[in-house]
């Protein structure tokens, strides 16, 4: 008797456990990566676990600001922003080079979920 409540038990606290890390997995996230250089900024905004929809992010850099809107793909929206004309024809949002202002942005995300992030720009010599 105590060993099969024992193993009871135990299955309990493993579904639970697994309940908890699907829970959490399925929380929305938004990454920020950015970057300057002298005459170029580059920015790329990617959503997880987002329900399906259209989103459009706002970028903010002291007074400069730009904006993008996309459909999900699954549950992933990936937005790019770039100075570099190479990086706009491949589907990038233009900005000028001089948008990131002291490498500091801020982001937010509005759709069928609301993500916002403030992010410290990589300096880049080249």
């Amino acid at each position: 008797m105590m060993k099969q409540i024992g193993l009871t038990i135990f299955g309990v606290t493993g579904l639970l456990a697994v309940t908890a890390l699907t829970v959490e997995a399925a929380r929305p996230v938004i990454r920020v990566r950015c970057e300057t250089r002298p005459n170029r900024s580059k920015i790329s905004v990617d959503l997880n676990n987002v329900p399906s929809g259209t989103y459009t992010a706002n970028v903010t850099s002291a007074g400069n600001n730009v904006s993008s809107t996309l459909q999900s793909v699954g549950d992933e929206v990936e937005f790019d922003f770039d100075s570099d004309s190479e990086d706009i024809a491949d589907g990038a949002a233009a900005i000028s080079g001089a948008f990131i202002v002291n490498r500091a942005i801020t982001v937010q995300v509005i759709g069928p979920a609301n993500l916002s992030k403030t992010a410290k720009c990589a300096a880049k010599r080249r």
